[in-house]
């Protein structure tokens, strides 16, 4: 993978950004999303400017990604800068509908890109950018509940008897194919619980496990556009 990186703070250097990068397979902006609920409009502040983006002097990549807080707010019928990615361009655009957490965007987007650079090296798992976030959306709920205890992110981030970091043994191996989208808590819940019966630790961390006081973070990004319509690798490649 390669990125072009730069740090803006007018609207008109992002702008120019944007342009110069303009064969960039994805755009990712990661800043600051105002939400004006009196003029029911959602975008991103640039240095001291709000910017809807709904000008006609720039062209965006395919899939834009948006590391903001409420920059596509549904419901409402507001206007926002994710649509005006697509009228600019864009075929997918992620979105996010309130406030977020940076530290949980960054695990987040993180697994994202970790998917796209594992396809580009030859992994299968996923054809499409919609099927890859379904996956992330589904294998994100193990992160979630880590990050509501030290205690339980330093356990799952440490070495089971087989020296495997359990993290990756839940996310490689355990959960593969027992996730589903409407109980996809609970499942985890139970493969943790399954792990920590192996090494003998029943009843740790039922605290946390059984509180589900985790926020499911991830339910509120959406998709604007088609996703399904983006390939992580040419299908017509032979393997």
């Amino acid at each position: 993978l390669q990125i072009s990186y730069g740090e803006t703070l007018t609207v008109s250097d992002l702008k120019k950004f944007i342009n110069d990068n303009i064969d960039a397979d994805i755009l990712h902006i990661s800043g600051h999303g105002y939400y004006d609920r009196k003029r029911n409009i959602a975008g991103l502040m640039v240095g001291n400017e709000f910017w809807m983006a709904d000008e006609n002097d720039y062209r965006v990549p395919a899939v834009v990604i948006l590391s903001a807080c409420h920059v596509s707010p549904r419901g409402s019928g507001t206007v926002n800068i994710a649509d005006m990615f697509v009228r600019a361009g864009a075929e997918a655009v992620l979105g996010t509908f309130i406030p977020i957490n940076a530290k949980r965007n960054m695990i987040f987007i993180n697994r994202f890109y970790t998917y796209i650079a594992e396809a580009q090296k030859g992994s299968r798992q996923y054809k499409t950018l919609s099927e890859m976030w379904t996956g992330v959306v589904a294998t994100n709920a193990i992160h979630e509940i880590a990050e509501t205890s030290k205690k339980f992110f330093d356990w799952i981030w440490g070495l089971n008897s087989k020296g495997k970091i359990r993290m990756m043994d839940f996310a490689m191996e355990r959960s593969v194919g027992r996730l589903r989208g409407s109980t996809v808590y609970a499942d985890t819940i139970l493969v943790v619980k399954e792990m920590l019966h192996e090494e003998g630790l029943d009843g740790k961390f039922d605290d946390i496990l059984n509180q589900k006081n985790y926020f499911p973070e991830s339910l509120f990004y959406q998709w604007i556009g088609f996703p399904e319509n983006i390939f992580l690798y040419d299908i017509n490649e032979q393997n």
